[in-house]
């Protein structure tokens, strides 16, 4: 497959569709209106919504490595969520190895929308390695890694490199595309 000999990009193996299935399922629409902080923060993440199940916030990350936690609050986790969410998303962790700690959110990239091309940075990214499962997605959707496009097929896992390689998407169709984005801290 051409997208192996992507630099930057790896194939980590498929995802059974039921499990992917029963995720799509999952989804309420409203929930995609809950949270707009990305959005608001990161500027090439305008033409998406996200629904954040457990998240943890760089600052939080760069606390914890200073061994200050206990002097901020915060939440990792949208426990409403979680409680509808958690026994499918945990699923999908067999899949990905041995990490100390996950992060993971649903991102949809509306119809027609796109993701301009951008380097993720900060101590979080550099800590942490970023996967994308395709959930709902076509071969009009295109991720663009360096000058290279090519479309991730649903169900498979890919990791990408986002902090030394530019990439984007564009969802040239007219349907949404919905991914699952896990970033694991390895142990």
């Amino acid at each position: 497959m051409f997208f192996k000999k992507i630099e930057g990009l790896k194939e980590l193996g498929v995802i059974p569709s039921d499990i992917v299935e029963e995720t799509l399922d999952l989804i309420q629409e409203y929930e995609w209106s809950y949270n707009k902080t990305r959005q608001k923060i990161y500027k090439p993440h305008q033409d998406t919504e996200s629904i954040l199940l457990r998240f943890k916030p760089p600052a939080v990350l760069e606390i914890e490595s200073k061994g200050n936690l206990w002097d901020y609050k915060w939440s990792l986790y949208n426990y409403g969520l979680m409680e509808r969410y958690g026994v499918n998303i945990k699923k999908y962790f067999s899949y990905l190895g041995q990490f100390s700690d996950i992060a993971f959110m649903l991102v949809k990239l509306k119809a027609g929308g796109q993701i301009p091309l951008h380097i993720d940075s900060g101590e979080y990214f550099d800590r942490g390695r970023r996967v994308h499962i395709p959930l709902q997605t076509n071969r009009k959707v295109l991720f663009q890694l360096g000058d290279r496009k090519f479309h991730m097929k649903k169900t498979r896992m890919y990791e990408i490199d986002n902090t030394h390689i530019s990439h984007g998407v564009h969802n040239n169709s007219k349907e949404d595309r919905i991914h699952l984005i896990l970033d694991i801290f390895p142990m």
